[in-house]
């Protein structure tokens, strides 16, 4: 069975709550891709749970700081590389195909 969940941006919601809570159920072996541009650190480590739990997680990251949002995007990356799950940064004059398609180095926790 295939589930899609999509979340729009909601200023109320930190991105970490919102991924603890539509993460709720998902079984063993799911994948979950996330594309975001937040910077906040918090949501990488409950990404990084998720991923130890046995979810195959994916993480697409929108650098915000050309579009005049925080920098920090290269410090989530690093950390979800650090614990094994692939992270994809994509900037503002990226082509998308081309970034997708490079080979991630990881970092598996041992």
């Amino acid at each position: 069975m295939t589930v899609w969940t999509t979340s729009q941006a909601v200023h109320e919601r930190r991105p970490s709550s919102l991924l603890a809570a539509e993460t709720v159920g998902f079984a063993h072996g799911t994948t979950l891709i996330i594309i975001t541009p937040s910077t906040d650190l918090q949501w990488a480590k409950i990404a990084r749970h998720l991923d130890r739990a046995g979810l195959q997680v994916v993480a697409i990251l929108i650098d915000p700081e050309p579009f005049g949002g925080h920098s920090g995007i290269a410090d989530v990356s690093a950390q979800l590389i650090q614990g094994g799950i692939p992270s994809y940064v994509i900037r503002r004059d990226s082509v998308i195909q081309d970034v997708l398609t490079k080979p991630v180095y990881l970092r598996r926790p041992v």
